[in-house]
């Protein structure tokens, strides 16, 4: 009598999802298991959870950032090996990666046996110095010749990294982004505002609370300074040169001194509103550019006395990030399809120009000489850094966000929500991970490095087995940008920069320039010249790109 209604009991079970055993292997992950790591080539450097109330959810702002005048010193044990075999990850050799900041051999085929971070703590908490880390080596070469291993110690250095948040209760955290270490961890403001995105240089970090900006020091979490603004902010803070610069919801720019807040406030103006927050240059450049949904991009110089040195108009909108690169250059996609590079200089120089049949809304990534750019059909575009020119045969598909790239692999979420990753190369699909479904996005285009962020606010970061250091993805310019700078700069004084022609000009070199070299300029900072009304001499006091009727 049993039977039938045991029978009927499991095929009611059955029916209901919910209840259905599902293997392991089906379930979705937000975080890479260690069997797809070894696949790619990629081990796991840490996994860590941020300090936040609620998870990811109540995360405001995640940055990496590179401490450049800062980095990580090393003493090495190294000795010589026989050859060196090519890293699944990258398809390059170990000699290849240690030029690379790798850890496994250098050019001269030598084998680091071991490494001491000449920053790491001693016994009462302070670090051990170089003297001290050469001499734990020194001991390590005798003990290894004991074995009949000749090694010899060396000096090197590597990027120092960090990771900042800020969380909406005001938890501020700054962590070591190799090793995932809490470096400092403070509260700061109140958790009743909304807290902006964060600005950060090697010493300074600013983060926006409500119409407050607070001012924090990078290297141990001290509070500097906390200042009310004059005009509600649109974004977060960004640190450049000596200032931090705000923009302001009604079209206004302030830029304050970082070392006197409540001293030289500079005021400037710009048409439209920004959709985006603004980007700075990489390196020690001073200059910040953003876009406005006035076709216009911005660009203003934070050196000496602040002020908008450019403003250039666009075919079309721009809604997200502009891509940054050495030599103050900066890259765009715009609602009608066209992608463009320019340099920040005087004149907001057209390096390049490309149109596309989609429109594009997303902030362009930069990896190496590739600029990958994904409009709004999920189309992910690969064209050349240098002239714009499409690198790959087809454009890949069915791409939501890039995550970052390793060795010869780009990282991505497809439309599907499932990462996959990309032969840089070729635009090839190589692998797509159903199972696999990145949460939240830290985007990392600074180091060879993968960052995966879970809805619980974990962290993991991977990075190739043949990596242990961290290379940086931008690099300085090249040598040929180099020598064209150093022309530039012995052919023409600094002050007729502006009147380099390009292409847009119409009054490049293949016309008659009526301001040219053999004419008289009006605004010209020749003898005899008129005192130019829109130059950046003293006594400028506004904005020649300010609305007047104050949109």
């Amino acid at each position: 009598m049993q039977r039938p209604f045991v029978a009927a009991f499991i095929t009611a079970l059955a029916l209901v999802p919910s209840l259905v055993w599902v293997p392991s292997s089906a379930v979705a992950q937000e975080l890479m298991p260690s069997h797809v790591a070894a696949k790619l080539g990629l081990v796991e450097s840490w996994t860590r959870t941020v300090t936040a109330p609620m998870g990811t959810q109540s995360i405001s702002d995640l940055l990496l950032h590179v401490h450049d005048a800062d980095p990580n010193e090393y003493v090495e044990v190294v000795a010589s090996q026989p050859g060196a075999k090519a890293s699944p990850a990258t398809g390059k050799s170990a000699a290849d990666e240690t030029k690379e900041g790798g850890a496994e051999s250098d050019v001269d085929n030598v084998r680091v046996m071991s490494r001491i971070w000449t920053n790491q703590a001693d016994r009462l908490g302070e670090p051990i110095g170089l003297a001290e880390a050469e001499r734990l080596a020194k001991n390590e070469v005798r003990r290894l010749k004991r074995y009949g291993i000749e090694a010899s110690i060396r000096t090197t250095q590597s990027p120092r990294v960090r990771l900042y948040s800020v969380s909406n209760d005001g938890t501020l955290e700054a962590r070591d982004a190799e090793t995932g270490a809490v470096i400092w961890m403070t509260r700061v403001g109140n958790r009743k505002l909304n807290f902006g995105g964060l600005g950060v240089d090697d010493q300074l970090l600013t983060v926006i609370n409500g119409t407050n900006l607070i001012v924090v020091d990078a290297t141990n979490g001290e509070v500097v300074k906390e200042l009310r603004l004059r005009r509600p902010p649109l974004f977060g803070a960004i640190n450049s040169g000596d200032y931090v610069m705000v923009l302001g919801i009604g079209g206004d720019v302030d830029s304050y001194l970082l070392s006197d807040l409540e001293r030289d406030i500079f005021y400037s103006s710009f048409q439209g509103r920004a959709l985006a927050p603004p980007v700075k240059a990489p390196g020690d450049s001073t200059k910040v550019v953003w876009a406005t949904d006035a076709h216009f991009i911005y660009g203003m110089e934070l050196q000496g006395k602040p002020s908008i040195q450019f403003r250039f108009a666009t075919d079309g909108m721009v809604s997200g990030k502009l891509a940054r690169a050495s030599g103050d250059r900066f890259f765009f996609g715009t609602d009608n399809g066209q992608v463009y590079g320019i340099r920040a200089n005087r004149t907001g120089e057209v390096l390049w120009s490309q149109p596309f049949g989609e429109p594009f809304y997303d902030e362009p990534v930069i990896f190496g000489d590739q600029l990958f750019i994904r409009s709004a059909y999920g189309t992910l575009y690969c064209v050349s850094v240098a002239t714009g020119e499409p690198i790959w045969d087809q454009p890949a598909k069915s791409v939501d966000e890039l995550i970052g790239a390793v060795g010869k692999g780009l990282f991505v979420r497809s439309t599907s929500g499932a990462m996959a990753v990309i032969d840089q190369k070729t635009g090839d699909r190589v692998e797509l991970f159903r199972s696999l479904r990145p949460g939240r996005l830290l985007k990392n285009t600074l180091t060879n490095r993968l960052y995966l962020v879970s809805e619980n606010g974990v962290i993991q970061c991977l990075r190739p087995e043949d990596a242990e250091l961290p290379t940086l993805n931008i690099q300085p310019d090249s040598s040929e940008e180099e020598a064209a700078d150093a022309g530039e700069g012995d052919a023409k004084p600094e002050s007729e920069e502006a009147a380099q022609p390009d292409t847009m000009d119409p009054f490049g070199a293949g016309a008659s320039d009526p301001f040219g070299a053999g004419a008289s300029d009006p605004f010209g900072a020749g003898d005899g010249g008129m005192s130019d009304p829109f130059g950046s001499g003293a006594g400028e006091s506004s904005d020649p790109f300010a609305d007047p009727f104050g949109g």
